[in-house]
C-alpha cells in the first residue's frame, strides 16, 4: 500500500502542477517574460544565444534580459521547441512542463526528508502538506524558476542528512546555475546547527569543503555566460540584479513591508497553517527543541524568513523556500494519530488522489490567481472605445502581482492580445505617436508620470485608486468614476486571458 501511496502522490502532483494544460495563456508577467526569454535563448540553434533579448514597446527596439543565469531558459526553450515543434510559436503549456516536473520532484524530496528525519509515514504526511500548499501549487503550475531552485535546496538537505558532503557541494553548485544565492541555504543552517546545537556530524572543515565545491561548480555558469555573452553581462547580473535587489532595492513598496512574510505565511501555507500552529504548541509543551527535524526545519525557516525580510526588494514568492520546512514541522501535529491508522491513511489518500485526478483531468480547472485584475474590471469601458488591435500598456501597480518591472515589454502571444509593461520614461515616445493606446496604472504613479509628460486629447477614467488613460480617442469625459464595473462582459478579442 505504501508503494501505491507514493505512486499516487507523484501522479497527483503531476496533475496538480500540470493541470493547467487547458489554458493557452501564462498567468503572471514573470511567467510571460521567462517563456519569451526561453524562446530567445534558443533562437540560434543548439548553442545558447546571449544576451537574451525581449521585445520592447518601442518599435524596432529590443531590450536585454539578464535577471537570472541563462541555463534554465536555454533548457526550457529547447523543451518548448521540441514539444511544440509544429506550433509557431510554442504553446504556453510547453513552457510549464519543466517547472511542473521540478515541482513534483520537490514533493517527493519532502517525502524523502521526512523519512530521513523520522519515518516513512512521517515523510508521507509531510509530502501531503507540501502538495496541498496553496502558494506552491500556484507557483508550480506556471512558468517559474522557483520550483527548480527549491528542488536543489531540498536535495542539498537530503545529502546533508546523509553526510554526503561532495554531493551536497555539487548539488548547491548546480543550483547556482538556476537562481542565486538562496540555493545555498543549507550552509547557514548547517553552520548554525553546529554552533548552537553542537551537532557532531558536522565540522567546519566539511562545510568548507562542500562550500568550495559549490562555488567551484557554480562558477561554471558565469564562465559560460562570459564566453557566450561577454563579461559585461556577468558584471551586470551581480551588480544590478543581486546587489541591486538585496541592498539598493528596486523602488518597490514591498521592500518597506516588514510584515510581508507574515502575510505570505497566513495566506500561502493554507490549508496547513492550523496544523503548523498546533505542532509548535506541542513541540513547546513537550520541549522537543533538540529533535533533528525540529531544529533543522526551524533554522531553515528563521534564516530564510529573516534574510528575505531584510532585503531592500522582495516579492511574495521569495518566501517559498520556507514552505517545505513548515510542512515538516506541521506533520508532528498529526503524526501520532496517522501512525495509529497508517493503513487507513495510505488507503484514504490513494482513493482521494485518484478522485482528485479524475476531477482535475475532466474539467479545465484554473489553478492560478486572477491576474490583470484592473484589465478585467475595465473591460466594458475599454471595449466601447477600442479594437482588438489597440495596445494596452500597464505601469505602476497595474501588473498582476502589483510590482513595477524594470522593463518595457510587449507580451502578445501568451496573453492573446497586445499587452505592454512600460516605465514612465517610455511615455513621451508613445504620446508623440498618433497611434491609439490605453494606459493603465495606479493613480499615484500615473499622476507622477503625467507631471513629467506633456499630454493632450486624453480621456482619464478613475477606478477606485486605479486610472485608465485613453490616448488618441478624443477628450470625451474627464475623471469619469467607475466603482462597480461588471466582472464579465463580451470578451471579444481577449481570448482566455479573462475567462
Amino acid at each position: 500500500m505504501q508503494r501505491v501511496f507514493v505512486l499516487s502522490l507523484i501522479a497527483l502532483s503531476f496533475v496538480a502542477y500540470l493541470g493547467k494544460s487547458y489554458e493557452p495563456i501564462l498567468r503572471g508577467i514573470d511567467s510571460n517574460i521567462h517563456a519569451a526569454a526561453s524562446l530567445d535563448a534558443t533562437s540560434m540553434g543548439f548553442a545558447p544565444k546571449l544576451p537574451i533579448h525581449l521585445n520592447s514597446v518601442e518599435k524596432n527596439k529590443r531590450i536585454i534580459f539578464n535577471d537570472h543565469p541563462f541555463l534554465f531558459f536555454w533548457i526550457n526553450g529547447g523543451i518548448m521547441r521540441l514539444v511544440d515543434s509544429h506550433f509557431s510559436p510554442p504553446s504556453a503549456w510547453s513552457a510549464r512542463i519543466i517547472t511542473g516536473v521540478f515541482s513534483v520532484g520537490c514533493v517527493f524530496l519532502v517525502y524523502l526528508l521526512g523519512s530521513l528525519f523520522h519515518s516513512q509515514i512521517f515523510g508521507a504526511v509531510a509530502a501531503t502538506f507540501m502538495l496541498f500548499t496553496r502558494d506552491l501549487i500556484l507557483t508550480g503550475a506556471t512558468m517559474s524558476l522557483d520550483p527548480p531552485m527549491l528542488f536543489f535546496i531540498l536535495l542539498s538537505f537530503v545529502f546533508y542528512l546523509q553526510g554526503s558532503w561532495l554531493a551536497l557541494g555539487i548539488t548547491c553548485g548546480i543550483g547556482l546555475w538556476i537562481k542565486t544565492p538562496i540555493v545555498l541555504l543549507v550552509f547557514p543552517v548547517a553552520l548554525s546547527n553546529l554552533l548552537i546545537f553542537k551537532d557532531k556530524r558536522i565540522s567546519i572543515s566539511k562545510l568548507f569543503f562542500a562550500g568550495a565545491i559549490a562555488i567551484g561548480v557554480g562558477s561554471f555558469i558565469w564562465i559560460a555566460t562570459g564566453i557566450f555573452g561577454g563579461w559585461d553581462l556577468v558584471a551586470d547580473y551581480w551588480q544590478r540584479q543581486v546587489w541591486g535587489t538585496a541592498v539598493e532595492g528596486r523602488s518597490s513598496g514591498s521592500s518597506q513591508d516588514w510584515f510581508l512574510g507574515f502575510q505570505i505565511l497566513g495566506k500561502g501555507f493554507l490549508p496547513g497553517l492550523p496544523f503548523f500552529l498546533f505542532a509548535c504548541f506541542q513541540i513547546y509543551r513537550k520541549k522537543l527543541y533538540t529533535l533533528p527535524f525540529v531544529r533543522i526545519s526551524s533554522l531553515a525557516i528563521l534564516i530564510t524568513f529573516g534574510a528575505v525580510t531584510f532585503l531592500r526588494f522582495k516579492l511574495g514568492h521569495y518566501f517559498n523556500p520556507i514552505f517545505p520546512f513548515l510542512a515538516l514541522l506541521s506533520t508532528y501535529s498529526v503524526h501520532d494519530w496517522v501512525k495509529k491508522h497508517e493503513e487507513g491513511f495510505y488507503f484514504g489518500f490513494t482513493v482521494a488522489a485518484f478522485s482528485l485526478m479524475t476531477l482535475l483531468l475532466s474539467s479545465p480547472v484554473s489553478l492560478g490567481p486572477e491576474v490583470f485584475h484592473l484589465l478585467r474590471r475595465a473591460i466594458p469601458v475599454i471595449q466601447e472605445r477600442t479594437s482588438c488591435h489597440t495596445p494596452i500598456y500597464l505601469t505602476g501597480g497595474a501588473e498582476p502581482i502589483g510590482s513595477i518591472l524594470d522593463y518595457s515589454l510587449v507580451l502578445d502571444h501568451y496573453v492573446r492580445r497586445s499587452v505592454g509593461v512600460i516605465r514612465c520614461e517610455d511615455l513621451p515616445v508613445l504620446f508623440r505617436e498618433k497611434q491609439q493606446f490605453v494606459w493603465m496604472g495606479g493613480q499615484e504613479h500615473i499622476t507622477r508620470c503625467l507631471s513629467d509628460t506633456k499630454i493632450a486629447d486624453e480621456e482619464i477614467i478613475q477606478m477606485g485608486g486605479q486610472v485608465v488613460v485613453f490616448h488618441g480617442f478624443g477628450n470625451v469625459k474627464k475623471n469619469f468614476k467607475i466603482w462597480d464595473s461588471p466582472l464579465r462582459a463580451d470578451l471579444k478579442c481577449y481570448g482566455s486571458l479573462l475567462e
